[in-house]
């Protein structure tokens, strides 16, 4: 499913809704773009993840690559609304102590102008949330299948390229 990403401006917040995939290629780009595009006036992102069934190794490095650049630009990046799977994906890559996370959007929103939560508020908060091994063991067999998939290609192109080289020596 392509990555549907519908923006909206709350005061000085931009809030990113998203749908879909965020994987590497372009959904990721998508991503990358419009957050380019809002972080220019906006410093304070909030993106809510409700309807995201999959995300893999490079739409997780697209928002620790954000997460930085507003942190820098003296804003941030708050999480809300998380899908089971995203949450998953983000206790399992130790990601969930990095992003501050809300149960929606207006809390999340709000959290910019309260103080930031304390080191013992974030683990406390984190302690609440439950695991769930079903759905970490099919984000880890999907990353496996496509990291096998991108193998056999490679190995194939290796291949056709060496077949090459053999029919031109002879």
């Amino acid at each position: 499913m392509q990555l549907v990403l519908q923006s909206q401006n709350i005061e000085d917040v931009a809030v990113v809704r998203c749908q879909g995939r965020i994987v590497a290629g372009a959904e990721a780009d998508a991503l990358r773009r419009e957050l380019e595009n809002l972080t220019r006036v906006r410093k304070k992102v909030v993106l809510q993840l409700a309807d995201v069934g999959f995300i893999d190794s490079a739409g997780l490095g697209a928002l620790v690559r954000l997460f930085g650049v507003l942190q820098n630009a003296g804003g941030g990046l708050k999480l809300c609304q998380l899908s089971p799977f995203v949450l998953q994906v983000l206790q399992v890559t130790n990601l969930l102590y990095v992003f501050h996370t809300y149960s929606s959007e207006n809390e999340a929103v709000e959290a910019f102008s309260e103080r930031p939560r304390s080191a013992e508020e974030t683990v406390r908060l984190r302690q609440t949330l439950d695991v769930c091994p079903r759905d970490i063991r099919a984000f880890w067999a999907a990353q496996s299948s496509f990291r096998a998939e991108r193998h056999r290609e490679r190995e194939k192109a290796r291949l056709a390229g060496g077949e090459d080289r053999i029919r031109t020596r002879g």
